[in-house]
């Protein structure tokens, strides 16, 4: 089978969530998360969107994907991307689209870009959290909401 056919979005196909996915610089970049087959001829993402009709369950964090902002959610979307799992505990997730794959070997796949270069998962950012944010223990406040009023619960002592 030749891995340099003009339609590389066929490789995407033979991609399976836990591979190593290896950059154009020869980085490995994580393992295989997740993986959505899109339709690269088609001019809007109607059909590729996750709803339930199309299989995902409503309230799942599957239905979210891929977590990016638009267009390039979109994008990925339409085209079909794949979820790369940073290698370390607190790294970033990838988005790469199907098409940005050079070959797959084995259960390593290959892309013809560096990391830098794919789209990157929005949401909480950890790398920001700094040693000098925590709270020390001895300064750690309790913030109690006041009494629901008017809700049919008791309101002792709050006065306005």
């Amino acid at each position: 089978m030749d891995n340099r056919s003009v339609f590389k979005t066929q490789l995407i196909e033979r991609v399976q969530e836990g591979m190593r996915v290896i950059d154009a610089n020869g980085d490995d970049i994580g393992r295989v998360e997740q993986l959505k087959m899109g339709d690269p001829e088609a001019l809007t993402t109607a059909g590729n969107e996750p709803t339930v009709s199309a299989g995902y369950p409503p309230f799942s964090g599957d239905a979210d994907e891929p977590q990016v902002p638009e267009p390039i959610r979109s994008d990925l979307l339409r085209v079909g991307y794949v979820k790369v799992d940073g290698p370390d505990l607190f790294d970033t997730d990838h988005y790469l689209r199907a098409d940005a794959i050079e070959r797959v070997e084995a259960d390593k796949v290959y892309l013809r870009l560096p990391k830098d270069r794919l789209a990157v998962e929005e949401g909480d950012d950890l790398g920001n959290v700094q040693p000098s944010h925590r709270v020390p223990p001895g300064e750690r406040r309790v913030v109690v909401p006041p009494p629901a009023a008017g809700l049919g619960l008791p309101n002792q002592g709050y006065n306005r």
